[in-house]
């Protein structure tokens, strides 16, 4: 019996109730399209059931088969799990000789966020927590707009059409700056850089702000497995603070995992 005891993974256990207790925000990919936190997380369980808390070789379409989802669903949870920086994927030749999609879960970026979990504001730089008054204040925003938008195509009068519309609050030097932000992002290999700067909009950071943040993730790449860790940085950094401060950034001990 007690060496039946000592044989348990502990570990496992803990990564098990990290899976269970994880709180993960929606991913807004647009204003109708999004990834809620619940789908992602449902993804995210279960790559680790494949897995059994290593690495896995599922096709997208078995995860879609499992969950009863569609596959292009799936492919946005994937992808929205790869922008928060608690997976990674690419395609590699397999044991059995065929090259399909190898999935890594980083369980240090798990840990992370579960032990923040209660940390989180109901917003995060772009990133909401998905209830379905917030879905429906979304639906119904979206519909006053596209109601103004077909007003506004209408001719006022005979000779008079409707007036145009407001001149963007952001002037054009600052537009140049956040440009220039997004392609700096993107030169580092986030390649929904303007999801990225998105964020940061929301998040109040200036174009100054991104950059910095760009600038340390150039110097230290080599801590990282890949440009997921600037958007982490980008979406939970708070300006007036060093862009090098740990607090803002992902572990550094991707560099060890086996891939």
């Amino acid at each position: 019996m007690a060496a039946q005891q000592q044989e348990i993974n502990w570990n496992r256990g803990k990564q098990l109730r990290m899976l269970r207790e994880i709180e993960i925000p929606t991913v807004r990919w647009s204003e109708r399209t999004s990834s809620s936190g619940a789908l992602i997380k449902s993804v995210l369980r279960q790559l680790d059931d494949y897995g059994g808390g290593r690495s896995c070789w599922p096709g997208l379409d078995t995860v879609a088969r499992d969950l009863g989802r569609g596959e292009r669903t799936v492919r946005m949870a994937c992808a929205a799990l790869e922008l928060l920086g608690l997976i990674h994927r690419q395609r590699k030749l397999c044991p059995d000789g065929k090259t399909r999609l190898h999935f890594v879960i980083f369980w240090d970026q798990v840990e992370f966020c579960w032990a923040r979990r209660a940390e989180q504001p109901a917003s995060v730089a772009g990133y909401q927590t998905a209830t379905d008054a917030d879905q429906t204040a979304t639906d119904a925003d979206q519909t006053a707009t596209d109601a103004r938008r077909s007003i506004s195509r209408k001719r006022i009068g005979n000779d008079q059409e409707a007036p145009p519309p407001p001149p963007s609050s952001e002037s054009v030097p600052e537009r140049d700056a956040w440009e220039a932000a997004e392609e700096r992002l993107f030169s580092c290999g986030l390649a929904r850089a303007a999801i990225t700067i998105r964020c940061a909009k929301q998040a109040g950071l200036s174009p100054a702000d991104a950059l910095a943040l760009a600038a340390v993730f150039e110097r230290d790449r080599e801590a990282y497995q890949g440009a997921g860790a600037l958007h982490f940085a980008v979406t939970h950094y708070r300006p007036g603070h060093s862009p090098e401060d740990a607090r803002f950034w992902p572990p550094r001990s991707r560099q060890e995992l086996p891939f």
